[in-house]
C-alpha cells in the first residue's frame, strides 16, 4: 500500500486478496474521496499458493499485479489497467496489512521478498 498521509481520508492505492479469493487493486485519487476498486476472482485454490502481489509507479500511473505458485515468479498478471493518482505528498507512506475479515479468527501471513524502491 502506498498511502499520502495516516488520515482515514488520505489518498492511497492498494492491492489485497480478499475472503472471497478476489484479488483487488483499490485506490483513492483524491483526498476524502471515494475508494475505487477493480478485482480479479481467483480460481479456489489460488488462495492456499503461494500469491505474489506488486504495485508498479510510473510518474503518477499505479499498475497492480499478481503471480501464483512459484518462488520466484517471472509471469505476471496485471490487475484491470494503471490507475493515475496524482500524490501532491512530498513523502508518503508505503506499508503492508493484513486483516482476517473474521473477528473470531487470526490471519497468519508471511511477508517474503519485499522490497520498496
Amino acid at each position: 500500500m502506498f498511502r499520502g498521509s495516516t488520515a482515514a481520508n488520505s489518498m492511497y492505492v492498494n492491492v489485497l486478496i480478499s475472503a472471497s479469493n478476489n484479488l483487488v487493486f483499490q485506490y483513492r485519487n483524491s483526498i476524502g474521496g471515494t475508494t475505487s476498486s477493480v478485482g480479479v476472482a481467483l480460481a479456489a485454490p489460488t488462495i492456499v499458493n503461494p500469491i505474489w502481489f506488486k504495485l508498479v509507479k510510473v510518474g503518477a500511473s499505479y499498475s497492480a499485479y499478481y503471480a501464483t505458485g512459484t518462488a520466484n515468479p517471472s509471469s505476471w498478471t496485471q490487475v484491470n489497467t494503471a490507475q493515475t493518482v496524482s500524490f501532491f505528498y512530498t513523502t508518503f507512506r508505503a506499508g503492508l496489512a493484513v486483516c482476517s475479515y473474521d473477528v473470531t479468527k487470526r490471519n497468519v501471513s508471511i511477508f517474503d521478498n519485499v522490497l520498496i524502491s
